[in-house]
């Protein structure tokens, strides 16, 4: 099958700010200053990221999110697993990240503000390859949770990233055909993607513990005393 890769990575390359460019060679290059920063912005403190051969950058935001179209989801994220700690205290959350960077496995925690997640205020995340990895990791992190752990938590092991169950339902449906591999291979091919590999200094990680507490602050739930007319 032929594919018009220009007209499908139209999204990049028509973005307002940061276009990717074609260049004579027939590959598509991303701006200049793309990988050089540290990200900052999202309430998040990573460990280890990239440890698993993964840059997520790459396989949602450009295969999935452009290429596939939130269609299909690389050959790789079919083998992702991720251990999932849904969090209530601010306390648990310091504990573990203290756990996560002390750790040799690819992870982040941080607060839960995106709008398609639901139900938690802050979450841990281990990213694992292959079913019998991610089991092991989440045998693992609950028994520490048990041990250690004093608010409010749950944990679960799921596949892939919410976001492929919102675009394409369940896990168990996921489909990776011929065709999907063959697009993907001529991405890999032509798209000149930059591997991020920046960590988080002090001052960004200052400034995501900033985040963490003015989230705590804006979701606690508080208990009011009305006027009593009895009184």
């Amino acid at each position: 099958m032929k594919y018009n890769l220009v007209q499908i990575t139209a999204p990049l390359t028509q973005l307002p700010t940061s276009k990717w460019t074609w260049k004579e060679d027939g590959k598509l290059y991303p701006p200049e200053d793309i990988g050089d920063g540290v990200g900052w912005s999202k309430p998040w403190h990573s460990a280890n990221l990239g440890s698993h051969g993964y840059d997520c950058r790459w396989e949602h935001q450009i295969l999935h999110d452009v290429v596939f179209r939130q269609q299909a989801v690389p050959a790789k994220c079919m083998e992702c697993y991720k251990v999932v700690l849904f969090l209530d205290s601010l306390n648990d959350v310091y504990l573990v990240e203290i756990l996560q960077q002390a750790g040799v496995h690819p992870s982040k925690v941080g607060a839960e503000t995106r709008s398609s997640v639901k139900g938690r205020r802050f979450g841990g995340y281990w990213y694992c390859v292959g079913l019998e990895e991610g089991r092991a990791r989440y045998k693992e992190i609950k028994e520490w949770c048990e041990e250690f752990l004093t608010g409010k938590w749950k944990i679960i092991l799921k596949r892939g990233c919410t976001e492929f169950e919102q675009h394409m339902g369940p896990s168990d449906t996921w489909h990776y055909a011929d065709a999907h591999a063959e697009l993907e291979k001529l991405a890999t091919e032509r798209i000149m993607f930059v591997p991020y590999h920046a960590g988080q200094p002090d001052v960004v990680v200052e400034h995501v513990h900033a985040q963490w507490e003015e989230w705590d602050r804006q979701t606690t739930s508080y208990v009011t005393y009305e006027e009593n007319d009895d009184d």
